[in-house]
């Protein structure tokens, strides 16, 4: 399937606004099909601890890919955007930050 919209988001050292934000999609599923694509490190223990534990608690309107980098490539986060970018099929590719916190009106983008 084709998602509606793509968001594109990298995370180094920020595990706890991860989870703020991937709790978003749980307490507020979307109603259009988000694919959500996360650069990060697998050095990130946390960040990898987060993302492993969400990957089943999503919606079915909401297909976590994870996107594992190299440390220094993940640091210049316009790599990872790009190459994420590169692959999409969606109509919308949305570039986030881990700060960016969804709410009721992500069906609204």
């Amino acid at each position: 399937m084709i998602p509606d919209v793509e968001l594109v988001n990298h995370c180094w050292g920020y595990s706890r606004l991860l989870t703020l934000q991937l709790s978003g999609f749980v307490l507020f599923p979307p109603r259009c099909h988000v694919r959500y694509r996360l650069c990060y490190t697998p050095e990130d223990a946390e960040t990898v601890r987060v993302l492993e534990w969400f990957c089943s608690k999503m919606p079915p309107t909401v297909t976590i890919e994870p996107h594992p980098m190299e440390k220094r490539k993940l640091v210049r986060r316009e790599i990872g955007r790009n190459e994420c970018a590169k692959t999409s099929r969606a109509p919308i590719v949305a570039f986030v930050d881990t700060d960016y916190i969804y709410a009721e009106d992500l069906d609204k983008f």
